[in-house]
């Protein structure tokens, strides 16, 4: 499975309530939050038969180009890492 980084926004007391819960567990917050929203997501396709169906495909991009758009990601990432350590 291919992996995404993104920056989330999160209220501090829900990032402490996570945190102290993925450490309970043993397990990485990293895991916890994927796994958090596959249960989510899991509920809300059960709750809605229809759910998946208003999802519109995915579009047709060339292997190449998903690669690239991958490594801009990752260029930015690094980018907001950095500006965030340097403050």
């Amino acid at each position: 499975m291919a992996l995404v980084k993104t920056t989330l926004e999160i209220p501090d007391d829900l990032f402490r309530e996570m945190k102290a819960a993925a450490a309970f567990r043993g397990i990485k917050l990293r895991d916890f939050v994927t796994e958090a929203i596959s249960g989510h997501l899991a509920r809300m396709k059960g709750a809605d038969s229809r759910w998946s169906q208003r999802l519109p495909p995915p579009p047709k991009v060339a292997k190449s180009e998903i690669r690239r758009i991958h490594q801009l990601i990752e260029e930015e990432s690094e980018r907001i890492d950095a500006e965030d350590w340097s403050r």
